[in-house]
């Protein structure tokens, strides 16, 4: 083990705050290639990526570090992964589409950091790079080109390597090989009190969530990585923070108003954490949104890669992909006997 173990913390069987979080800090840092030059703190895409290596041009991904996706993120998921452990979640962790494993060797640490000897970390990959995307059946994926990018594939021993580099291969990783559709239906495993989704396409995303979800401890999180990506969400939060401001409205008010301006849309539920929030939520039914506010937001939103068509349409067909991880009212007719 790369430290020593020091004094238990009592709410977690967790080692003393500082060097437990100075050894996750560290392997951040060593994951993303950092340790010998400044990483840049948001996602790999758009340019936004830590290199120290020459590149091909259309190359995806850094040359040398282990992971893709950025400091912010992976610091997100530490926060979840500790979170987990801190709150007593049951279950493992798990991440489907890994790369060089970057982030599984992060989860894996933060295990061993907290002197965690009962959980695992799921490594789930194809190990052989990005399926050819299935328009027929995901429409969401026509025109995916990530299947051409040999550098994505990543063979089984490299990212056990990788795991080795760091001290943290052993008996509570647990190596998942294969296309999602063919070995998650059939995993064996408990629950997941953590299920970091990065499979990079619609399909993957889709299949991973039907098969896991039903497997997500009750309080447990789900990172989705490639739901309209990170710096898709970022582009949305400015445009929105931009009408916000010229209506002397919140994020969360121009947000709410724009989902009620659409058609068919009666109500939307908001929650508020203390008074602040009632006195923001009550300006929502006076605040007007121009036409150009909501072709702002269609430029960002007709970009996202989420489900095609009405939601509440797929969430209807019980027996679909999307139904089927749904949790339904118990008591309700049977299948065969309901209606939309």
């Amino acid at each position: 083990m790369p430290f020593s173990e020091l004094s238990r913390d009592r709410r977690s069987h967790a080692l003393e705050t500082s060097a437990r979080d100075l050894y996750v800090d560290l392997l951040v840092r060593s994951v993303v290639d950092g340790i010998y030059g400044d990483p840049m703190p948001g996602p790999w895409r758009a340019g936004n990526k830590f290199d120290r290596g020459e590149r091909a041009p259309g190359t995806l991904g850094p040359s040398t570090a282990h992971t893709m996706v950025g400091v912010d993120r992976l610091r997100n998921l530490h926060d979840l992964a500790q979170r987990a452990l801190d709150d007593n979640i049951p279950g493992d962790f798990i991440e489907t589409g890994v790369w060089r494993g970057g982030c599984c060797i992060l989860m894996r640490g933060i295990l061993a950091a907290n002197g965690v000897r009962e959980r695992k970390v799921y490594v789930a990959d194809s190990f052989k790079g990005v399926p050819p995307p299935r328009p027929e059946l995901y429409p969401a994926d026509r025109g995916d080109t990530l299947y051409t990018h040999s550098e994505l594939a990543v063979p089984l021993d490299t990212v056990k390597a990788n795991f080795d580099r760091y001290g943290l291969l052993d008996d509570q990783v647990v190596f998942v090989e294969g296309l999602f559709s063919d070995t998650l239906p059939s995993l064996r495993c408990g629950s997941f009190a953590l299920i970091r989704l990065d499979g990079d396409l619609y399909e993957s995303t889709t299949v991973a969530l039907q098969h896991l979800h039903p497997k997500l401890a009750p309080g447990g999180f789900v990172i989705i990585d490639d739901f309209g990506g990170w710096s898709l969400f970022q582009e949305l939060l400015m445009v929105l923070a931009g009408i916000a401001a010229r209506h002397g409205a919140d994020i969360a008010s121009v947000a709410t108003r724009a989902i009620l301006d659409r058609s068919a849309i009666a109500a939307a539920i908001v929650g508020a954490t203390n008074t602040t929030h009632i006195q923001a939520h009550a300006q929502i039914g006076a605040l007007r949104l121009e036409d150009a506010d909501r072709a702002a937001i269609a430029s960002v939103t007709d970009r996202r890669r989420g489900p095609l068509g009405d939601v509440y349409l797929l969430e209807r067909d019980r027996t679909g992909r999307h139904g089927q991880i749904m949790k339904y009212e118990l008591n309700a007719l049977p299948i065969a006997d309901a209606r939309p």
